[in-house]
């Protein structure tokens, strides 16, 4: 796990909160309980642990990460000293940005790049859901995915699925292929994970609306909630 990225306890764990709501609710509910769950753990639970098991058929399943992948529109590159703004609104009509001055400068006008981020803050203020990081702390994702359902191999530092030459993919083990779920409009959405998705793989979904009722846990060690 990218320790830039994360500050997390030793043998992290999920605790489910057997609650659903929508990813800024959801954020907020269990920032002062260790935060919601990083991606990277949920792939590892997901896949590579039988931890999964206590998890799946529960109202947890899907959950929403505490990351946002932002993307421009599919074929488009991100543009230099532009705010990324989301192609959908919220339900209380607000627009999702991630402004220019987080987007780093090796993403600028490159073909099929996305970031992975963890953010350090959100504001919201006129209208607007603006995702704050520095953009040190942003991991630009190269071959990134321009088709929704697209196969990919998953990337060691943040399990996000990248595109590789199809004799490549064809080699890999199953549990080192992911598929992105993702939206054609430019893109500022948190990532939600699923036990198994529909075609029994293991799915990357940035796709879903940001109110979207998805499960919601945080992160605590060794397999028990903190007193």
């Amino acid at each position: 796990m990218p320790q830039k990225q994360l500050d997390l306890p030793k043998n992290p764990v999920i605790v489910p909160t057997g609650e659903n709501m929508g990813w800024l609710d959801a954020r907020k509910a269990v920032r002062d309980m260790g935060g919601l769950p990083p991606h990277v753990l949920h792939d590892h639970t997901f896949v590579h642990s039988d931890a999964w098991l206590s998890l799946e058929g529960t109202p947890y399943c899907p959950a929403w990460a505490r990351e946002v992948i932002a993307h421009p529109e599919a074929g488009s590159v991100f543009r230099k000293g532009r705010d990324l703004v989301d192609g959908v609104m919220d339900a209380r009509g607000r627009e999702w940005v991630l402004p220019a001055s987080c987007i780093p400068d090796e993403a600028m006008g490159r073909k099929d790049v996305g970031l992975f981020i963890n953010p350090g803050a959100i504001e919201t203020c006129n209208g607007k859901v603006v995702v704050m990081a520095e953009p040190g702390s942003v991991i630009v994702l190269t071959g990134f995915a321009q088709k929704s359902g697209t196969e990919g191999k998953a990337d060691p530092e943040t399990r996000v699925p990248i595109e590789v030459p199809q004799q490549e993919l064809n080699a890999l083990d199953r549990n080192e292929v992911r598929a992105l779920f993702r939206a054609d409009e430019a893109g500022v959405r948190p990532i939600v994970r699923y036990v198994f998705d529909f075609d029994g793989a293991h799915d990357v979904v940035i796709d879903c609306l940001h109110d979207a009722r998805f499960g919601v846990g945080f992160v605590a060690q060794g397999g028990s909630a903190p007193a």
